[in-house]
This record gives C-alpha cells, structure tokens and sequence, in this order.
C-alpha cells in the first residue's frame, strides 16, 4: 500500500523565447517555471490544472503561478466553458527540483476546471478566489525518511491526481507530472501533527531545519481547522464538512445498528462527498477458517451544519462509550479463542426440550460460524 500510483513521464514541449524576469528560484538561469518568489527556501508550491480538454494541449497544466479562469477575450465574459490557466509552466519537475536548490519538498495545489459549473465558485480573475486541494510531496530523502517512520498509516494515494483514462491520449507527454513519491494531504497531517512536533525536538541540524519547515507550513496552513476540530470533538461534536478528518487508516472504527456495536478496521483513508465511503475489514468466518472480510461502510453527511460524533452511522472508537468498549473486547475474545476447530461435546435436551442429546466422541467436530 505504498504511496501513490506514478503519473506518466512527461516530455519537454518546447516554447517561445521571451524575457527573462527578474525574479528567480536560484541562482542558475531556468528555463521554465522561474517567477515563482522565493518566500522559504525549504519547499515550492507548483500550481496543476485537472482537465481532459485539448484547451491546455499547448497551454501546459503544472504552473508556479497561480491559475485565473481564461475569459472571452473581445468581451472579457467568463465563458461557461471556462478553463483554467496560468503563466510560467513547469514542463519536467525533476529538472525543476534541481534548479531550485535545496529543497525539502513541494506543496502541489490541484485545481479542476470542472469547478467552473458549481454554483459555490466564484469564477473571477483573482487567484486567490479560485478553488483547490493540496498535497505535499517529500523531496529530501532525510524526511521522508523521518515521515516514514512516524506515520501510523499510508499516504493517501494521489486522491487528487487521477490516473490518465486514456495512456495514449492527445493530454498525455505534456506537462502532466512526473513525481513518483507519496503525497500528504491535510488528513493526513491531522493525525500526525503532534508526531511531527516530537521529530523536530529528536532531529539536529540540516534535517531539524526541514521537518521544522514543513511544520510550520502544516500549521500556517491547517493549524486554526485542526484546533477547531479538535475543541469540537472534545465536546463529542464535528462540523459536517469536517468528518472526514475523524478517521485514520488501521484504527477501529464502531457501527451501533439497532443498538448492537460492532468493530472494524479501517483500510483506507475515507472518501469524499455526500456519501463518505469507508473501506474496512473485520474478522469473519467461512466455515472452515477465520478470515479478513472486507466491507464497504458508509455515512451520509448530514445536512446539519454540525451534529454528534455519536449521531453517524460510523464513530472511531475513541469516542465509544466504556460499556461498548467493554462489550466488543469481550466479545472479541470469545470470537478469537474459536479460531480454530475443536471437539466440543454436550449432552442434554435442546432449547425446546423435544430432543434430548447425548454427547458424541471424537472425531465429530462442531464449527461455528458468525
């Protein structure tokens, strides 16, 4: 489950000569991608359009600049097939990386120009209006090895990116991305934020500087949503749009129908929209062994801006009460310890007392089932 499923190889498109802006991410002339400021050494933010259409086939879709909607040039009306761009594209983010010096890693802000049909969106040429997501992706080796070690689950795997519905498309060889490690969104940073708090306190030198960095940007980024989530949840309540971030892979999540709590595990980090999808696993029997089942768990987001934790159809566990925790730890027991076939006798009437049994000898066995 490592990581995210690599974007195809992109290919230097050439373009047209033009001025050289005074502006530059390091020392070295860049070709590409240059009029980026340089506000921390440590990381970059690279700006990519999610589209399908032949509109950026020459535009490029990986920009250091942030992108405004494309208007109607001889009426300056936004177009309701409006598309996204920018300026300064970054065509090879490799050779990017290089230019750019010694830096930790890259913010990635992923915008779709579907988003020109929602209601919700503003379509206005300034950037800062313009929708996204984000994820970031480690550049030096030092902290993705740090990261690796204290995450407690994977990345989420390149939610935001999708794979090429078509390899050999028209879209494909020109400025789609070509960075093949594990990105992290702001999920992902909830749950490990305190863990980056203690790295930066057990690292030195040059490495204490990178993890110290992409703290700080967790923080300046997300810091007042995770407060507020956290306020929240210690009152057993979330807000709507925020219950996603409840949940973590490989930790127990609870489901309570009609009154009777059951556990799983959660496989994968949550999906996203009306409905939240959760792919979970539980301990079931086949009838012969003891196996993983997988299940597909869901909740319908509520229409209430804010609700009880305990009010969704799925809760981590952390916010069950200690009856039910009681309950399922025993319950769980009894289920483990018949793991394995054994000789079970009885002798007595059945529930009914229609039938009176006497106990059989080996090597009848009796195999319970779920």
């Amino acid at each position: 489950m490592k990581g995210a499923d690599a974007a195809s190889t992109a290919r230097h498109v050439p373009q047209r000569k033009r001025a050289q802006p005074k502006r530059r991410l390091a020392s070295k002339p860049q070709p590409d991608g240059e009029s980026q400021p340089v506000v921390n050494t440590q990381f970059r933010i690279l700006h990519q359009i999610i589209c399908t259409s032949n509109f950026h086939m020459a535009k490029g879709k990986i920009f250091t600049n942030p992108p405004t909607w494309a208007s109607d040039t001889t009426t300056e009306i936004y177009d309701a097939r409006a598309h996204l761009s920018s300026t300064y594209p970054v065509y090879n983010i490799p050779e990017y990386i290089k230019r750019s010096g010694d830096i930790s890693f890259i913010v990635f802000r992923y915008y779709r120009c579907s988003d020109a049909t929602r209601w919700d969106h503003a379509r206005t040429g300034d950037p800062s209006n313009v929708r996204y997501d984000e994820a970031i992706g480690i550049v030096s080796q030092p902290l993705q090895e740090t990261v690796d070690r204290l995450s407690l689950c994977v990345s989420d795997p390149g939610s935001y990116y999708p794979k090429p519905a078509n390899p050999a498309g028209p879209n494909q060889n020109q400025n789609d991305k070509e960075f093949d490690q594990d990105e992290y969104t702001m999920d992902y940073f909830y749950h490990h934020r305190h863990a980056l708090d203690d790295a930066v306190d057990q690292a030195d030198g040059a490495l204490q500087s990178q993890i110290a960095a992409l703290r700080m940007y967790v923080s300046t980024q997300y810091g007042r949503t995770f407060d507020e989530v956290d306020g929240l949840a210690a009152q057993g309540k979330v807000k709507s749009q925020d219950i996603h971030l409840l949940f973590c892979p490989n930790e127990i999540v609870v489901t309570n129908q009609s009154g009777v709590p059951a556990a799983h595990v959660l496989r994968a980090w949550p999906t996203k929209g009306n409905i939240i999808g959760l792919e979970c696993w539980n301990w079931a029997y086949d009838g012969h062994y003891l196996r993983r089942k997988e299940c597909q768990l869901a909740i319908n987001r509520p229409i209430q801006p804010m609700v009880d934790i305990r009010d969704l159809e799925v809760y981590p566990l952390r916010f069950a009460t200690v009856d039910e925790v009681s309950y399922l730890e025993s319950r769980g027991r009894k289920f483990w310890s018949l793991r394995y076939q054994s000789f079970v006798a009885y002798d007595g009437w059945d529930l009914k007392a229609e039938n009176y049994y006497v106990g059989a000898q080996p090597p009848f066995t009796l195999r319970v089932s779920s």
